[in-house]
């Protein structure tokens, strides 16, 4: 239940549930979104009400072979540095990582594939190929 619920509310069962440690009006976590308006019971596991987005990495020129050299450093640096969101298997036994169902940092050819990629009509759903196409959180 909302701890910031008037006692009125949470007496009257009117107050809002929230997600265990997850404070929903200051979540600084730009990749883990988890809808707490979603909860229908206390104590229910809400891993099904949390979506994952992504980092996305493009270079501004294609061409420019120094732009392409940085982002793959850039990835490389990430995939060692954080390995709890980029290897979800090799966390933990595949437990203690963020649960992601496909690569965690998206690599695009150029900025306009970015472009073209989250103004996509599947963007953030299936592809008609059975291929999810995640929200990105931070492009870069």
């Amino acid at each position: 239940v909302d701890p910031t619920a008037s006692a009125g509310a949470k007496l009257l069962g009117l107050a809002p549930l929230v997600i265990s440690g997850i404070n929903y009006r200051d979540w600084p976590v730009p990749f883990v979104y988890c809808n707490s308006y979603a909860c229908r019971k206390r104590n229910e596991d809400a891993t099904n009400y949390c979506t994952y987005k992504t980092l996305a990495l493009a270079p501004m020129d294609a061409n420019n072979a120094g732009e392409v050299l940085r982002m793959q450093r850039f990835k490389a640096y990430v995939e060692e540095r954080y390995p709890v969101v980029t290897n979800w298997t090799a966390t933990a036994g595949g437990g203690g990582g963020l649960p992601f169902e496909y690569d965690f940092i998206q690599i695009f050819e150029s900025n306009d594939e970015l472009t073209e990629y989250v103004t996509s009509e599947n963007y953030g759903e299936w592809d008609e190929d059975g291929k999810y196409l995640p929200k990105v959180a931070i492009g870069v």
